[in-house]
């Protein structure tokens, strides 16, 4: 199922053709847990956050939960590295349980705010906005109204947002300009593994800088930013560059 263009939402709300959701705007939307959205061959997007807490829930390690239960790619324009969760043969979330879903209490941070979107504006600042909700959700036919604030607070987004914000201003840092698409693809998955196996990639960092990678996520993803900032930064330089071009004509 293809939902409608996400770019397109956020060009109509800063043109103001579309209506964008203030703290107190109300909209109608009552989940009836019937896991519809589930079974659509949706691709949920998940963030180094959303894995701690995935692999947390499942008693497992990054390596394991990455090959079990996600796919890992580079986006097609930004080349930026991306991890969505897998499907069933059916086109089914790999979580979707009969019609619940097994991962409810450490759910992924996009079905957290479903039926919302959100976006960072030309101003800077979050802003979010109403999907429109497709005919199987059964949720648009329920007479139940929330405000925006009352919907961010019940699900839970508040926190998953401040825990992966740094991964956002990552993600915008990195994919402003044309340097991920110049990358050797090796360089990419490396920043890739840093930021989703983080419990594999960590401790050898840890092991080869001689310091202790504090074990609470505060300190995990304050590290790993630094260094994929650190190592990108350290690729910027021209005799690195020179160095890399080198290295993949000589593999080609």
């Amino acid at each position: 199922m293809k939902l409608p263009s996400h770019k397109r939402f956020i060009a109509d709300i800063e043109s103001g053709e579309a209506k964008e959701l203030k703290p107190q705007s109300r909209f109608r939307f009552a989940c009836q847990c019937c896991g519809e959205c589930c079974r659509r061959d949706v691709d949920i997007l998940i963030n180094p956050y959303d894995v701690f807490r995935l692999t947390r829930h499942l008693k497992i390690t990054t390596t394991e939960f990455l090959s079990q239960y996600a796919t890992e790619y580079l986006g097609p324009d930004s080349h930026m590295p991306l991890v969505v969760l897998k499907h069933t043969q059916a086109g089914h979330c790999v979580f979707l349980k009969g019609n619940r879903c097994s991962i409810w209490r450490d759910r992924p941070s996009v079905c957290r705010l479903y039926p919302l979107g959100k976006f960072v504006g030309s101003d800077g600042k979050l802003r979010f906005y109403l999907n429109p909700l497709p005919r199987f959700c059964r949720g648009r036919k329920k007479k139940k109204y929330r405000t925006l604030t009352q919907w961010l607070r019940s699900s839970g987004f508040w926190e998953y947002h401040h825990n992966k914000e740094w991964y956002e201003h990552l993600l915008m840092d990195l994919t402003r300009g044309e340097l991920l698409k110049k990358l050797p693809k090796q360089v990419l998955w490396l920043i890739a593994k840093v930021l989703y196996d983080f419990d594999d990639a960590l401790p050898r960092f840890e092991k080869a800088l001689g310091q202790k990678i504090p074990d609470d996520w505060k300190g995990k993803s304050k590290f790993m930013d630094e260094v994929v900032r650190q190592f990108v930064d350290l690729l910027k330089r021209p005799e690195t560059q020179g160095d890399s071009n080198s290295q993949e004509n000589s593999r080609s």
